[in-house]
């Protein structure tokens, strides 16, 4: 867990680190061997063709289409947590 941790401190946030990548990290300090049989049974191999992963990447415009586009769905959901 301390190399998860450490990364997680690094980047000053956790959503720097995605949720597999986070817990691949935290087996590591148990079992690198064991993180990479996970890994590799999940074919995770991330290769993103597009930088725009985050508002900050996307950018603006994409960012704005994006809201609303899903708004009805961001609207439902905060009537949800009301």
């Amino acid at each position: 867990m301390l190399i998860g941790i450490r990364r997680l401190r690094e980047s000053g946030s956790r959503k720097d680190i995605s949720g597999f990548e986070y817990h691949f990290c935290s087996a590591t300090d148990v079992d690198e061997a064991t993180a990479k049989l996970a890994q590799l049974m999940m074919e995770y191999d991330p290769q993103p063709p597009f930088q725009a992963g985050s508002p900050e990447q996307a950018g603006e415009i994409l960012t704005t289409q994006l809201l609303e586009v899903g708004k009805p769905l961001i609207d439902a959901f905060r009537l949800q947590i009301q």
